[in-house]
C-alpha cells in the first residue's frame, strides 16, 4: 500500500526529532579528550581528544535495531523492494554488502562486493553524489554492480557521508564511508528525483548510526586487546580508584592475593588483606609521583616478596583516576642478596685465614735471621707454610673471579694442560 504525502512528511518530523535529540544530547557534554559517560536514557556517550564533535555511541545491540528500523523506514518510504549497504574496506579497497538489508538474503548480501573504482557504487562513493538509473540491465555502470544477480530493474544509490562541523556549524570535514541502495521501486513504477532527495536525507542518518556502530566495535576491541594485555602480563597489576576501591586486577595480580571472585568494585583492603598496600596508595598519594615499597604474601604456606611501584593515574584535565600498581615477585632475587651476603661473610673469613698465617710464619723467620734461632729445617717447613698458604689464597682469588664472570653471564675460561692419560687408567 503506497503511502501518501502525509505520512512521509510525519515520517520525515521524527526522523528529524530524533536527530534533534541526539544532537542536543552530544551538545551538553564538553570536550575533555577521551573520556565516557551515560546519559539519562543509558545511552553511552564515547568523545575523543581531537577538536570535533563527539560521536554519540549506543550499546551495540540498541545501534543495530536502530540501523535496522532505518532501512525499514528508507524500504517502506521510498516503496523499494530491496535496500542494501555498503561499507568501505580500506584494506582491500572494496565496497562490501553489510547487515542489515531489505529484500536480499545473507548469502547473497555476503558477495555483494565491488571495487570501489568500478560500477554505480564506485563512482557514488568516490564523487560523494547520487545516482538515479532506471534500467539496471541495460546500464554499463550496473552491470560491473553485478546488481542484476539480485533482480535489480531500477534504482537509487547514494553516498554515506559523515560531516564534522566546527563550534559555529560549519562543515569542517566531509569523509564517505560507503553507499546504499535502494532497488526496484514497487507497483512497477520508477524512482523520480523527489526520492532521490529523500532518500538522501534518510541517507544521512543511516551513515551517522553506523559511524556510530564502527567506532562503537573498535572502542570495545581496543578495550578487549588492553584487557587481554593485562591479562596476560605475568606481573601483577592493579588499579585502584580515588576511593580506594578494585577498578581492574590482572590475573597475576588475583592469584598474588589469592582472589577467587570479581574484585571491582570492592575496598582494595578486603580484597588484598595485606595491610602494607593501603599503606603504598597513601605513600603514592602522597608523593604525587610514585612510591615503592616490598610486600610480603603468605601463598601456599610459604611467604613470597613482591615489589610494589605505586604511581598515581590523571585524565588529560588533571582529574585524579586512582593509582596503579605493579607488582614484580622478587623472592628469589631477595634470595640470592641474602646468599651473596653470606659469600662475601664467608670469603672474607676465608682469606683472613691464609693471610694471618703468611704474616706469622713471615714475621716470625724475619724475626730470627740475625739470631740463627731457627734451623734450615725449620725454616724450610715455614716457607713451605707460606707458599701453601699462598696456594690457598690464589685458588679463593680465583673462586672469586669465577662467580663474578657467572653472574656475569660469561663463560668460564678452560685451563688446558698436557698428562698422562695412562696413569689416570691404571
Amino acid at each position: 500500500m503506497a503511502l501518501n504525502l502525509e505520512d512521509i512528511t510525519q515520517e520525515l518530523e521524527s526522523l528529524k526529532q530524533q536527530l534533534a535529540e541526539a544532537q542536543a544530547r552530544v551538545a551538553d557534554l564538553e570536550g575533555r579528550g577521551s573520556s565516557s559517560s551515560e546519559g539519562d536514557d543509558g545511552i553511552k556517550v564515547v568523545k575523543t581528544n581531537l577538536s570535533e564533535t563527539p560521536v554519540e555511541v549506543a550499546p551495540l545491540h540498541e545501534a543495530d535495531a536502530t540501523l535496522r528500523r532505518s532501512v525499514q523506514r528508507i524500504a517502506m518510504i521510498l516503496q523499494a523492494e530491496k535496500i542494501a549497504i555498503m561499507f568501505y574496506d580500506r584494506e582491500s579497497g572494496e565496497l562490501r554488502g553489510i547487515p542489515p538489508s531489505i529484500g536480499i538474503d545473507a548469502e547473497k548480501l555476503a558477495h555483494f562486493r565491488v571495487r570501489a573504482t568500478q560500477g554505480i557504487s564506485g563512482q557514488v562513493f568516490r564523487d560523494g553524489e547520487p545516482v538515479l538509473f532506471h534500467d539496471a540491465i541495460g546500464d554499463n555502470r550496473t552491470m560491473q554492480d553485478h546488481v542484476t544477480l539480485l533482480g535489480v530493474k531500477n534504482g537509487i544509490t547514494v553516498p554515506l557521508i559523515i560531516e564534522k562541523r566546527d563550534e559555529e556549524h560549519r562543515v569542517i570535514e566531509r569523509n564517505t564511508i560507503g553507499v546504499v541502495h535502494a532497488f526496484n521501486k514497487r507497483h512497477g513504477e520508477d524512482f523520480n528525483d523527489e526520492d532521490v532527495r529523500l532518500f538522501e536525507r534518510m541517507a544521512r542518518n543511516v551513515a551517522s548510526i553506523i559511524a556510530n556502530l564502527q567506532l562503537y566495535r573498535e572502542v570495545v576491541e581496543e578495550r578487549e586487546e588492553l584487557l587481554q594485555t593485562l591479562e596476560s602480563l605475568s606481573a601483577g597489576l592493579m588499579l585502584v580508584s580515588a576511593e580506594d576501591k578494585v577498578s581492574q586486577m590482572n590475573s597475576s595480580a588475583r592469584a598474588i592475593f589469592g582472589v577467587e571472585t570479581s574484585p571491582l568494585g570492592k575496598p582494595v583492603d578486603v580484597v588484598t588483606r595485606v595491610p602494607g598496600v593501603t599503606d603504598l596508595l597513601t605513600k603514592a598519594r602522597a608523593a604525587g609521583e610514585g612510591a615503592q615499597a616490598d610486600i610480603v604474601v603468605e601463598i601456599g604456606n610459604k611467604e613470597r616478596i613482591y615489589q610494589a611501584n605505586a604511581a598515581t593515574v590523571r585524565y588529560e584535565d588533571g582529574r585524579d583516576l586512582g593509582v596503579v600498581i605493579i607488582l614484580s615477585d622478587v623472592t628469589e632475587l631477595k634470595n640470592i642478596e641474602k646468599m651473596k651476603s653470606s659469600f662475601v661473610a664467608m670469603a672474607s673469613h676465608e682469606l683472613r685465614t691464609p693471610l694471618t698465617a703468611i704474616k706469622g710464619f713471615s714475621s716470625t723467620l724475619l724475626d730470627g735471621v740475625d739470631d740463627d734461632i731457627f734451623t734450615k729445617d725449620d725454616q724450610k717447613e715455614f716457607l713451605g707454610i707460606v707458599v701453601n698458604e699462598c696456594d690457598r689464597l690464589r685458588r679463593l682469588i680465583d673462586d672469586l673471579l669465577n662467580t663474578s664472570r657467572i653472574e656475569a653471564g660469561e663463560s668460564l675460561k678452560p685451563d688446558y694442560s698436557t698428562f698422562d692419560l695412562r696413569e689416570l687408567l691404571i
